[in-house]
């Protein structure tokens, strides 16, 4: 089971990862090092976007998923329309709060020179103006695995990318229309592969049952349920957007008359780590389901060997992965990126970073658990540990210490001391529960 719903999720982040690379390529060879620069500026707001989206899908997922289990179809198919309806609500919000500020925004984030702030105008005008059509997907993706559709959740996300590879050729190169082009791809292959989603819920799921009339009777305790459940994930993303926003400011302070150069660097980092927490993100959103369906179903032994069953895999890949790619890059690197200074700084980071992930990944799946069974303060209180809290602390207190290398030091510092207090809630959850279960 645990294989059968990680599998296609972990699919779908490397067709993300493929499309997110070949963007910055694209842009690369378009406009040259600074396209690839103004990818790594506004990847905070990117991803932003994209947490909104897994705020309203992974919480929707955990609280359909329990209803299931608990053999209640009307409320999963309530919980159905107010997902979508809350979906409306918050990318309206997206919209009405960043579009009136963007020149503001893009200062914030960290970019220098006219060059820059302009190109990432461009972009984040489209990507701001789409936050629907990319949240719209993202919810419709966590219905259909809410439902144990992983396979056709997940094909969603991977013909949204090569759609996006597709019209990113048209848009870059034959339209000319440079980062702009990018953003209205990226907007308008979710638009199109929307249209696929809606049919799956329609063929796969409980939405023939979700009435007009569930959209229009507005159940707040649902509509709470499904956000408090949700905002560990919204944290988990969006703190990490927070935090590539201060260390692109960090490294304007710190990286002297190179700041351009590492931030170009850190921006390759980013795309090629898409890939290695491949494994670890798929285990920890492919455990939700599973854990929600038999938490509602009360079969406590089936919870708990998916769990750890999960951290011992998520683990082990990682690690081996992180150590072959570490390898890998040292040799390939040094050939594709032709500027020397360029290609040092990116393996010095990726070096680094990548040392942490391990960790990372048996955090994702505590916080799992614990959206899973609907302890949302606890998973709350794992990522805004993890996320915000523990990464900004190291990186100003490193950054202060050790200069620039202090910023790339204080991402691994900052994952093993994020899995300590995660780890002591997950123990103190299972003695309460191995007591539940005996009385």
């Amino acid at each position: 089971m645990l294989a059968r719903m990680t599998l296609p999720i972990m699919a779908a982040i490397i067709s993300f990862s493929i499309y997110s690379i070949v963007d910055a390529i694209f842009l690369g060879i378009a406009i040259g090092p600074v396209g690839v620069g103004v990818i790594g500026l506004t990847f905070p707001v990117m991803i932003g976007i994209s947490s909104a989206g897994f705020l309203v899908g992974s919480g929707g997922t955990a609280v359909i998923s329990r209803f299931l289990g608990e053999r209640n179809e009307e409320q999963a198919s309530r919980a159905i329309a107010m997902s979508f309806l809350l979906t409306i609500l918050i990318s309206t919000l997206i919209v009405v709060a960043l579009f009136p500020f963007l020149d503001f925004l893009i200062e914030i984030l960290g970019a220098s020179g006219d060059e820059f702030s302009g190109h990432s105008k461009d972009y984040l005008t489209y990507l701001i103006l789409g936050s629907i059509a990319l949240m719209s997907l993202e919810v419709t993706s966590g219905i259909l695995m809410a439902h144990g559709q992983s396979g056709r959740s997940n094909i969603l996300f991977v013909l949204a990318s090569i759609i996006n590879i597709i019209l990113d050729a048209i848009f870059i190169f034959i339209f000319e229309w440079g980062v702009a082009g990018a953003a209205i791809a990226t907007v308008l292959s979710n638009l199109i592969v929307l249209g696929l989603g809606f049919y799956f819920l329609k063929d796969s799921t409980r939405i023939s049952q979700v009435r007009l009339e569930y959209f229009l009777q507005i159940r707040g305790l649902l509509l709470l349920q499904i956000f408090r459940l949700g905002v560990p994930q919204f944290f988990q993303d969006f703190g990490f957007a927070i935090v590539m926003a201060v260390i692109n400011n960090l490294i304007l302070v710190y990286g002297a008359n190179h700041s351009d150069t590492y931030i170009i660097a850190f921006s390759i980092v980013n795309r090629i780590g898409i890939i290695l927490v491949t494994p670890m993100l798929g285990i920890a959103w492919g455990v939700l389901p599973i854990i929600g369906y038999n938490y509602g179903a009360k079969n406590q032994v089936r919870v708990l060997a998916t769990l750890k069953t999960a951290i011992i895999v998520s683990a082990s890949i990682t690690t081996i992965i992180v150590l072959i790619s570490i390898g890998i890059s040292h040799i390939v690197l040094q050939q594709i990126l032709n500027d020397e200074m360029l290609a040092n700084y990116t393996l010095e980071i990726l070096t680094i970073l990548y040392l942490g992930l391990p960790f990372v990944g048996i955090t994702h799946i505590i916080t799992s658990y614990f959206q899973a069974i609907g302890k949302s303060r606890r998973a709350i209180f794992i990522m805004l540990a993890k996320q915000i809290v523990i990464p900004i602390s190291s990186l100003l207190i490193a950054g202060s210490l050790y200069g620039i290398r202090g910023l790339w030091v204080a991402f691994p510092l900052a994952d093993l001391i994020s899995l300590f207090p995660a780890l002591a809630l997950l123990l103190l959850q299972l003695r309460r529960e191995r007591i539940v279960d005996e009385t």
